[in-house]
């Protein structure tokens, strides 16, 4: 090979190697371009299932107040009764032992 077919094949490799850094460079911003798409659909569908949860939560946390509190209310009226039934046999034990 003489001395112009070597800087010849030298240009073309260097042609070559140029068009390549080129076409990565292209791909690497459309996957750019792509993932940053991608990553914000991903960012708003955890945003609506964190409002969902926060909200499913909210309704779970109402209903165990509500059970709560009515619980408490059968437990002081239960508390009230046995109260009532232990004045009662009290204040009763006499009259049943003088018959």
């Amino acid at each position: 090979m003489s001395d112009p077919q070597i800087w010849t094949l030298i240009a073309v490799f260097v042609g070559l190697q140029a068009l390549v850094l080129r076409q990565i460079g292209a791909v690497e911003s459309k996957l750019e371009a792509k993932i940053g798409a991608v990553d914000s659909k991903v960012e708003a569908q955890i945003g609506g299932l964190r409002e969902d949860m926060r909200a499913r939560f909210d309704q779970v946390d109402r209903r165990f107040e509500h059970v709560e509190a009515t619980m408490s209310t059968r437990f002081d009226h239960q508390a009230d009764v046995m109260n009532l039934r232990s004045a009662l046999s009290s204040s009763a034990s006499p009259l049943s032992t003088t018959t």
